[in-house]
């Protein structure tokens, strides 16, 4: 475990570093002011996890999320032994409940573009169980006191007194307003667009751009059942549906727990022709990416109407048993982004 105890005591800023660490810049006057030992920007299940595991060892801690609510949105995680053995430390009631949301994977159907089954593998031996990222993030946020996760909150700005190495750290809230923390260490576990690590670089991190796309969607399986007319094209107990027709690109439909399924869909930004004529690529339009890739993906939705017709006409080619997953799939539901990776981090502290 990180000594997290030689951290607060000088005071300092955590976040995955790339380039040099420079100087912050000042903070005004707060606002609004609470004190704790230490904040942590990100209700991830990174933040969570850090939040449990350092309040478990007598820390004050609270944890500063900017969406609004905690959706059921995310990925399928496996859940590997370790993991298992890492949530038990962290908290051995959050792990029972977890597992007892979690799946079993038994099987994997691979289908060629004639919809054929091509190969079987079973995913026994890699004792992994399978749930949904939200129900993970959700029993870890479960596992904090009232008062302790803060939503609607965007990280701003931070400051290091160099007297005290008290951090300042301000966050702009949902209505205008901006709220003021001060506490001996900030963690940023915001991500892979990580705001704290802008700020603590000053420019943009170099990403390494794999040029592929990636759509995720978790559904009900009761609404997946009324609107699918073939039982056999949903996923039972189990078992994961994959479609393959050349390395690089896959739709995958899998159980994923209690009444949920999930579909993981990867493809090349080119794929199809979608940015045909143009210079510009697909990517997430999310806040602290690159502005070029914001640029990109606004162009392709004006020119396709919005993620689902993104995703449709990605996998167009795919058999008609994909197009029936993705037409009874809800666009609110589907989330894209880019498939990328940072280099490994030089440094992380401040």
């Amino acid at each position: 475990m990180v000594p997290w105890k030689k951290f607060v005591g000088f005071g300092c800023v955590l976040s995955g570093s790339i380039y040099s660490i420079q100087k912050a810049n000042a903070i005004q006057a707060p606002t609004k002011v609470h004190g704790d030992k230490i904040v942590i920007v990100g209700a991830g299940i990174g933040g969570l996890a850090a939040a449990n595991a350092l309040r478990a060892q007598g820390f004050s801690v609270e944890v500063f999320e900017k969406a609004r609510a905690l959706l059921p949105v995310g990925a399928t995680l496996a859940l590997s032994p370790n993991g298992v053995a890492a949530l038990e430390a962290i908290s051995p009631d959050a792990c029972d409940r977890i597992l007892a949301q979690c799946i079993t994977p038994e099987v994997c159907v691979i289908r060629d573009m004639n919809n054929e089954v091509v190969k079987k593998t079973s995913f026994i031996r890699n004792k992994a169980r399978l749930l949904v990222w939200h129900i993970l993030q959700s029993e870890l946020a479960r596992g904090l006191p009232v008062g302790c996760l803060h939503l609607d909150r965007t990280f701003s700005r931070y400051d290091v007194d160099p007297k005290t190495r008290e951090v300042t750290v301000v966050f702009k809230c949902g209505d205008g307003s901006e709220e003021v923390v001060r506490a001996n260490c900030l963690i940023g576990a915001d991500g892979v667009n990580s705001a704290v690590r802008l700020f603590m670089h000053g420019e943009d991190p170099q990403k390494i751009n794999h040029d592929k796309i990636m759509f995720r969607a978790n559904l009900s399986r009761k609404n997946v059942e009324s609107l699918l007319p073939n039982p056999h094209e949903i996923p039972g107990e189990g078992v994961q549906f994959s479609w393959s027709r050349s390395p690089g690109e896959l739709f995958s439909f899998r159980e994923a727990g209690q009444d949920s399924l999930t579909f993981t869909a990867i493809n090349y930004f080119g794929h199809a022709e979608l940015i045909e004529n143009s210079t510009e690529i697909v990517g997430p339009s999310q806040a602290g990416c690159d502005k070029g890739l914001v640029k990109r993906a606004s162009t392709l939705k004006r020119r396709l109407g919005g993620r689902k017709a993104i995703l449709q006409k990605t996998f167009e080619t795919y058999p008609p048993a994909v197009q029936r997953i993705i037409d009874v799939t809800p666009e609110e539901a589907i989330y894209v982004n880019e498939v990328m990776d940072h280099p490994v981090s030089a440094s992380w502290v401040d």
